[in-house]
């Protein structure tokens, strides 16, 4: 196959294709505040596993065009308790709704993305450590620590099959009215809202038309 003719079938226009996304790396904080502690940023949490979804993508024209699917990703942050020189590490498990719009070159997959996703919040973790010896650990499925549902707005840039995202997440990570098995509410007061910036890969796994 000559170069040109390679050229041409990479940069072909698709009407309708499904694509399949891993949302690799995932840097994570919040915007978090708690009695006794003003509003700050937490560490930056890092992980990269298990985020893995499908996109279905439809394109309006060569420079517009949408796409949404389901996913499951980790999404969680790093809370330090700087008097105890302990910390809390707490993530959920979600399955994620998103829509977006896609503008840019859909012939040679070159867009930015704007849009919207609803969280469905699985499985709920918790870890602690002590002085980075003594630590303690649970988890919950569709635990009430945290709402059930987790909307987030992102933002984003694709160039081919690599992608570049920043999320934001609107409301409270915790939910500050759970009462624990001591009828004791552990998040009573606390606001935490989620951002972070992900680096995946989107790639085309079946087209239609």
């Amino acid at each position: 196959m000559s170069r040109e003719k390679s050229m041409v079938n990479n940069n072909e226009f698709r009407r309708s294709y499904l694509s399949t996304g891993y949302e690799g790396m995932i840097f994570s904080s919040s915007i978090f505040e708690r009695p006794g502690k003003a509003s700050h940023l937490t560490t930056l949490r890092f992980t990269l596993f298990f985020h893995f979804g499908t996109m279905y993508n439809y394109n309006f024209n060569s420079n517009l065009g949408m796409m949404t699917g389901l996913s499951i990703k980790n999404i969680g942050f790093i809370d330090k308790y700087e008097a105890q020189d302990s910390t809390v590490k707490r993530r959920v498990y979600s399955l994620n709704l998103p829509v977006a719009l896609k503008l840019g070159r859909m012939d040679s997959k070159r867009f930015f993305f704007i849009g919207a996703e609803g969280s469905l919040a699985l499985n709920y973790k918790e870890k602690g450590y002590v002085k980075r010896n003594h630590k303690t650990k649970f988890n919950e499925w569709f635990s009430d620590r945290t709402p059930l549902i987790m909307p987030n707005v992102f933002l984003g840039y694709q160039h081919k099959n690599a992608y570049l995202k920043l999320s934001y997440y609107p409301m409270n990570f915790l939910n500050p009215d759970f009462v624990d098995k001591n009828n004791v509410k552990p998040y009573q007061d606390y606001k935490v809202n989620l951002f972070a910036v992900t680096i995946g890969t989107n790639v085309v796994s079946r087209r239609f038309k």
